[in-house]
């Protein structure tokens, strides 16, 4: 049996369009390559374009910068809207309580280690998952206690690193890595042994 897993990262685009009024329909078009995935109505009251009357401080998008990590995230999960959890490169995991207002280091080993995935299950338990650089291996670590004990590596695969993982329920997961490979679990993923190479 052949599983094929589709895996899209999605940047939120601004929406581009010669003129903007209220009452205007704006529209997002996702699409890859040629082929257009899907158009969807942005959020109702959507923000006009920077500088134009009514616009927010700060540009069109009205985020605002509340904190600056030291390390470059590449995933971020949160167990519920307060408690959530952000991997980072060069062996950093980062914990928020607040609902993302300020970031704690929770982790910081450094090279070798990039963290390329995090899975939030509870305010106190999370899974980051990466690689190991020196050896090539794709690796995973548990924290049951938000984050002030980690387990020690847990080598999904040997040879090759894993970029990211997502978890249906608490049981049921899948990691991918390089070269196109896939990893699942049924119970868990707790120990190598309880990953699967498909």
């Amino acid at each position: 049996m052949r599983v094929v897993i589709l895996l899209v990262l999605v940047a939120l685009l601004q929406p581009t369009c010669s003129s903007w009024a209220a009452d205007e329909p704006q529209r997002v078009t996702l699409d890859t390559g040629a082929a257009v995935i899907e158009k969807v109505p942005a959020s109702p009251g959507a923000l006009p374009p920077s500088g134009s009357p009514g616009a927010p401080e700060g540009g069109r998008s009205g985020w605002q910068l509340q904190q600056t990590v030291s390390k470059v995230l590449k995933a971020v999960s949160f167990a519920d809207p307060m408690n959530g959890y952000a991997a980072a490169e060069l062996g950093g995991v980062y914990r928020t309580t607040d609902g993302g207002e300020s970031w704690t280091t929770v982790m910081n080993v450094g090279f070798p280690y990039y963290w390329y995935g995090v899975q939030a299950f509870s305010p106190q338990t999370a899974l980051v998952v990466g690689f190991q650089n020196s050896s090539g291996a794709g690796i995973g670590r548990w924290t049951d206690d938000g984050g002030a004990t980690w387990t020690p590596d847990i080598v999904i695969d040997p040879a090759n690193w894993l970029l990211g993982l997502a978890f249906a329920d608490a049981l049921h997961g899948i990691a991918y890595g390089n070269l196109g490979y896939v990893y699942t679990t049924e119970n868990g993923g707790r120990s190598a042994a309880d990953w699967t190479k498909v």
